[in-house]
């Protein structure tokens, strides 16, 4: 209750005995304005009269005293609310009273009601005791602790917050977080309170924030605080510092994403060594059969020669039997000597050549098809390109194959047959644990490209994965034998290069070959391309 005006023009302070708890009613100064009886019992006095007039300080321990001055003009000076301190009086006997006091100013007075006491000659029990002890666990709390009042001003923390924020209880009494904090993070702190407040229940965060120069997480717990009847005074909190945990998760989160890596890779690999044996064992079946198959087509060439040159009487129909006949014997030829190539295993005759002399030596065998078809011709080629170390026949029998199906895939209805080479520093290859090479590609090599594109109808996904697998061909029954791209992409491999397409349904095709710029050393190994 407030103090009231009496007709004389003081204030009349006889409320004050109407309070159960002890009480006194003190200006800034120290001096005692007015006192219950139970409050002078505490120290031991008969009666309030035995008080008043005289200076709160000097019932205060002498060593407290100081900090009890500052502590109760701050009090006036920058218009707290209530606030809760554990203080230390001195009885008339001259023992030592623990009080648990709480004080409020009230127009230009401070109210102090003492919740429980203890003198020191008594046992450590009771209330009192109670509040010693509280006291000492929070300050012993390994998390921080504070209170802010309903204005966001903090009214009390602990030592735990005081070491992470580098301020002391009694300098941050009466300060906000936009006083000590970056504005963000007072902000933040400040809808948490305001969320608090609202909803009366506790909210559970993560704060982020940087104390002494160092940056720490924070798992804060803030409830809302209530006086004895039930109003809310303010917003309470405790905070645990996460960082150790937070950096624990994320280490933990890069090993994951590592050991993900790795068993991706190991998928890759196995993915590999199981397509590689496949491509082995096909080789060796392809072996087999071309030469199983070789001499029966030789004989039966033979005998369709042989069978020419009877006389045309004998059947009307004979010479168109048997240049179908001609015709397909000739297809399973090629289709033999496909296989033958596909399985061999050949020495190569290594040249050091740019890749713009391989597509010009190309050109000649291009010309018939793109006239046919109306397909117009672009090149891009780099200048200046290094030279890379290849079979030359080899290799124009690669871009030789590659520019025929780019042609064939636009068909006769014309298009465009782009053809362009370029030199470039390898990133982002995907690893090839099958070859250990010293002549294989490598991330950060420097390489020479040629891409060959077309405006064709393009590949599906589906396709897109069996394209280079033996015997594989979207093309009419007859138009192909499925071991074009086999042969090819065998070829690239045996240069320690890499092929790659690119593609999509109605966008076309674009095929790009990567080769390593050829180095003095290479010359040591010209008849030797797997060592």
């Amino acid at each position: 209750m407030p103090p009231s005006p009496t007709s004389a023009g003081k204030p009349d302070f006889d409320w004050i005995h109407w309070l159960p708890s002890p009480a006194q009613i003190i200006t800034k100064e120290g001096e005692i304005l007015a006192m219950n009886r139970q409050f002078a019992e505490m120290l031991g006095y008969e009666k309030p009269e035995d008080l008043v007039g005289n200076n709160n300080f000097k019932l205060t321990k002498k060593e407290d005293r100081t900090a009890d001055i500052r502590d109760t003009q701050a009090i006036i000076k920058a218009g707290l609310g209530t606030y809760h301190k554990t203080k230390r009086y001195l009885a008339k006997s001259g023992d030592t009273v623990y009080a648990q006091v709480k004080g409020r100013p009230v127009q230009g007075v401070i109210v102090v009601e003492v919740a429980s006491f203890r003198r020191g000659n008594q046992s450590g029990t009771g209330p009192a005791a109670g509040y010693d002890l509280l006291n000492r666990i929070m300050n012993r709390a390994p998390f921080l602790i504070y209170t802010r009042d309903l204005n966001g001003r903090f009214t009390l923390i602990n030592r735990c917050a005081e070491e992470a924020w580098g301020i002391t209880r009694r300098e941050i009494e009466g300060k906000t977080p936009h006083d000590l904090f970056e504005k963000d993070r007072a902000t933040k702190m400040l809808d948490h309170d305001a969320e608090v407040a609202q909803s009366g229940k506790p909210h559970e965060f993560e704060d982020h924030m940087i104390a002494h120069g160092r940056e720490f997480v924070s798992l804060t717990w803030a409830f809302p605080l209530y006086d004895e009847k039930g109003f809310l005074t303010g917003v309470g909190g405790m905070a645990a510092d996460i960082t150790p945990r937070i950096k624990a998760e994320r280490k933990l989160r890069k090993l994951s994403r590592k050991y993900e890596d790795a068993y991706k890779e190991l998928k890759l690999i196995q993915l590999q060594l199981i397509q590689a044996e496949k491509m082995e064992s096909i080789g060796r079946l392809a072996a087999g059969v071309a030469h199983e198959v070789k001499n029966p087509l030789a004989m039966m060439l033979m005998g369709i020669e042989y069978m020419s040159n009877l006389p045309k009487e004998v059947d009307p129909n004979l010479e168109e039997v048997l240049e179908q006949m001609r015709t397909a014997v000739k297809r399973a030829e090629a289709i033999v000597h496909g296989m033958v190539d596909f399985s061999a295993n050949r020495q190569l005759e290594f040249h050091h050549v740019t890749m713009n002399f391989i597509v010009e030596s190309c050109l000649p065998f291009l010309r018939h098809e793109l006239t046919r078809d109306h397909i117009d011709l672009e090149l891009d080629l780099a200048p200046d390109l290094p030279e890379m170390r290849v079979d030359v026949q080899k290799f124009e029998q690669v871009v030789v194959n590659l520019a025929l199906n780019a042609i064939q895939a636009m068909g006769r209805s014309g298009g465009t047959l782009t053809i362009s080479t370029s030199t470039e520093q390898l990133v982002g290859l995907p690893y090839d644990a099958g070859i250990r090479t010293r002549d294989h590609l490598r991330t950060g090599d420097t390489v020479t490209t040629i891409t060959i594109k077309d405006t064709g109808p393009g590949i599906s996904s589906e396709n897109l994965q069996r394209i280079f697998d033996p015997f594989f061909t979207t093309k009419p029954t007859g138009e192909g034998t499925g071991l074009g791209l086999s042969i090819c992409r065998k070829i690239i491999d045996l240069h320690n290069g890499w092929i790659d397409v690119f593609s999509k349904v109605g966008a076309g095709t674009a095929i790009r070959i990567m080769m390593k710029v050829s180095s003095n050393e290479s010359a040591d190994h010209e008849n030797n391309p797997t060592d």
